[in-house]
């Protein structure tokens, strides 16, 4: 059984499509307000990717996706890092994008 993890996100400020998140580096990040920092939902990537955790320290393209990795840990005890990537706004809905979320690859983690 995995514990769950903490929601608070006080890491970084993420941009997905034209939407601002508070993270943190677990699964779970907030949609805020820009102006205010008013919390405005509460999100959870575990919904729309398989990772357990995500780093709060995205990277971005020109073409304006955006791109994190993060770890899954729930495929058959075979840990491994997905890289992820988060296109840009194409609708209104702010939903939308979250919901394009793909992954890039995954490597298999290794101990040595």
């Amino acid at each position: 059984i995995i514990p769950d993890f903490t929601d608070n996100c006080l890491i970084n400020i993420v941009k997905y499509g034209e939407d601002y998140y508070a993270t943190t580096e677990t699964n779970y990040f907030h949609r805020i307000d820009p102006y205010t920092l008013e919390t405005l939902q509460k999100a959870d990537y575990k919904e729309h990717i398989a990772v357990n955790l995500a780093t709060s320290h995205p990277h971005y393209d020109k073409d304006g996706n955006t791109y994190n990795m993060g770890t899954s840990i729930i495929e058959r005890g075979m840990p491994k890092y997905v890289v992820f990537k988060v296109p840009p706004k194409t609708t209104d809905d702010a939903d939308t994008v979250l919901k394009n979320m793909e992954t890039v690859c995954s490597v298999p983690c290794r101990s040595v």
